[in-house]
């Protein structure tokens, strides 16, 4: 049986509304941090869902061990937080919060990888956009993207020359059922916006609708695509 160490912290912030909860989830095959893939995730009070489901996938070795960082999101200000565009004040404080504040704190307290090859930003729905959007804009820190069911954000945007750390590598998966079509055409909006400027993202579609089944089975596959090579 897999043995799952989760742990919730409390990060300090100067400038989002009130510190914010933090989950770590440590696969029981970690004997050096700085060795396991990380994952920052959006929606941090999924990890323990998730956790749940891909850890004995991790202990079997059908996925490889990684661990997952969860920066809780703010209900009342959700789709502020996270969709570029809609609170410049609200986007760009929990941008620099989950960027640099909670990234530095992991590194210095917990010990984790400083590698952007062997580190994914990872959200779904208005989270994927923030993960979406925040990949775009830090690729010197995030070397993979992982992103779901996108909600629509007016703020998204891939530029046409590419960053100095180069590009980060993306994939993006939707569902094709229910209210979820809605959040597969701006998914496959983003993978053609992606493929014009040259970059080849992995695109993948379940037949589901906007439900934590999809996101975590495709969240197993991605993490096997990203770091199942290492």
């Amino acid at each position: 049986m897999a043995i799952m160490s989760i742990r919730t912290f409390l990060v300090e912030s100067d400038r989002i509304r009130e510190h914010r909860p933090v989950t770590v989830f440590l696969p029981d095959e970690v004997t050096s941090l700085a060795s396991i893939p990380v994952v920052y995730c959006t929606d941090g009070e999924a990890v323990g869902a998730f956790a749940a489901e891909l850890a004995p996938r991790m202990h079997e070795g059908c996925i490889p061990a990684c661990i997952l960082v969860g920066v809780h999101s703010a209900p009342e200000v959700r789709s502020e937080e996270y969709l570029h565009g809609v609170s410049a004040e609200d986007y760009e404080a929990h941008e620099d919060f989950f960027v640099r504040r909670v990234v530095s704190w992991s590194i210095r307290e917990l010990g984790l990888s400083l590698e952007p090859r062997r580190t994914a930003i990872f959200g779904f729905s208005n989270g994927g956009a923030f993960a979406f959007s925040a990949g775009i804009r830090y690729p010197e820190q995030f070397g993979v993207v992982i992103a779901f069911s996108v909600a629509r954000s007016p703020g998204i945007d891939v530029p046409r020359a590419p960053p100095p750390a180069g590009w980060p590598r993306f994939y993006l998966a939707s569902g094709t059922q229910g209210p979820e079509r809605m959040f597969r055409k701006h998914t496959l909006s983003l993978v053609q916006a992606l493929r014009r400027r040259g970059i080849e993202p992995v695109y993948s579609e379940r037949d589901l609708g906007h439900c934590f089944d999809l996101w975590c089975a495709e969240l197993g596959s991605a993490l096997s695509w990203a770091f199942g090579s290492e």
